[in-house]
């Protein structure tokens, strides 16, 4: 997501908000050994948070396939699972065709480099901390 300054409204997310969210443990244990966020954040091994659109909510159907994760049928732009990290090294991605169970989250990124759920699976509601609104950013 872009730098900036970011207005953060502390109500549920729905489909379509951006928000700052923390990756699974395990996710974000990788996040930080690797690099992909840096540290000293709140989240579990002191990752940063992420800022990430919710693209499913509970009752949504997610197909992960080589073309890319449909939410209910519909293709997300640039969500094609790359195997290896910029680096060169390998990474797992979350597969299968499943509904999203009640208060969980899929999120994604603009970006096709985005550690997002293609890579970590559906997050908790609650590991939501807030909804976000840009109010100045810049690329």
């Amino acid at each position: 997501m872009p730098r900036g300054l970011y207005l953060l409204l502390l109500r549920h997310a729905v489909q379509g908000d951006m928000v700052m969210a923390c990756p699974p443990p395990a996710a974000a244990c990788l996040a930080v050994a690797r690099h992909y966020t840096p540290p000293n954040g709140p989240c579990a091994c002191r990752s940063a948070v992420l800022l990430k659109y919710v693209a499913g909510v509970s009752g949504d159907r997610i197909t992960i396939h080589q073309d890319g994760v449909r939410v209910n049928g519909l293709l997300l732009p640039n969500s094609v699972r790359s195997t290896r990290d910029a680096r060169g090294r390998p990474v797992t991605g979350f597969t299968g065709n499943f509904v999203l169970a009640p208060h969980q989250l899929w999120l994604t990124g603009l970006d096709a480099r985005s550690w997002d759920s293609r890579y970590f699976g559906p997050i908790s509601a609650d590991s939501i901390r807030g909804v976000v609104h840009p109010l100045w950013v810049w690329r």
